[in-house]
């Protein structure tokens, strides 16, 4: 199980530093140290990548834990952080929208500015 639980986890991970080369081409210099430098940041992603993704995974897979092929929990790790960002982003798309962290940053997070 351990196994299983560190394939979704590096799943996450490599989609993470996917999604940080995007934010990287998306925002500016500035914006983009900026987000880099953030404790809230870190705190959002670690949260995602180690807890979240884990026990959606376990709750997901529950008993079959033996049927399920190794590869599947590599992209149930790499797809579930995703799907989270794109609803956010389509949810938190409007400008009527109160901005959320300190200076939008959980919308520069996602790329919305």
């Amino acid at each position: 199980m351990v196994y299983h639980v560190f394939l979704c986890v590096v799943g996450a991970a490599l989609q993470e530093v996917f999604h940080w080369l995007q934010l990287r081409a998306k925002l500016s210099a500035e914006e983009f140290s900026s987000l880099r430098k953030s404790r809230w940041t870190w705190i959002l992603t670690g949260f995602i990548v180690l807890m979240v993704v884990p026990l959606l995974s376990m709750i997901w897979f529950d008993d079959a834990v033996a049927k399920v092929a190794s590869k599947q929990y590599f992209l149930f790790g790499a797809g579930v952080p995703l799907i989270l960002k794109s609803g956010m982003s389509a949810s938190l798309a409007s400008d009527n929208l109160v901005r959320l962290g300190p200076k939008g940053r959980f919308r520069q997070y996602l790329g919305l500015r």
